[in-house]
């Protein structure tokens, strides 16, 4: 009897957790690029590493930084929490760790 509402109460806590702003990441402000860019990348390295080259407008993965978390990067790359939680159904949000690889698409 009380298994549903145990759930109830555990998706409401996830839910929070993961739309939750983390306080210790800087919010960009209104002049600042959100690491996104609609315009083509120029050939070089991309911010986590990555080979771009002049045809690709999104990168396809993430690498996780110190102090980051799900919501976070959803907000750095514009994405949806859900979204990207869809895209790494076997990554736990709350045991991100610095290195490690989240897929884009």
């Amino acid at each position: 009897m009380l298994a549903p509402i145990a759930i109830l109460v555990f998706a409401v806590a996830m839910f929070s957790v993961l739309t939750a702003d983390d306080p210790t990441q800087p919010q960009p402000s209104a002049t600042q690029s959100s690491g996104e860019s609609s315009s083509p990348a120029t050939q070089g390295e991309g911010e986590d590493g990555e080979r771009t080259t002049s045809t690709t407008t999104r990168r396809s993965s993430y690498t996780v930084k110190p102090g980051d978390s799900f919501a976070a990067i959803a907000e750095k790359l514009n994405l949806d929490v859900n979204v990207l939680s869809e895209l790494n159904p076997d990554v736990d949000p709350r045991a991100l760790q610095p290195g490690q690889k989240l897929k884009l698409k």
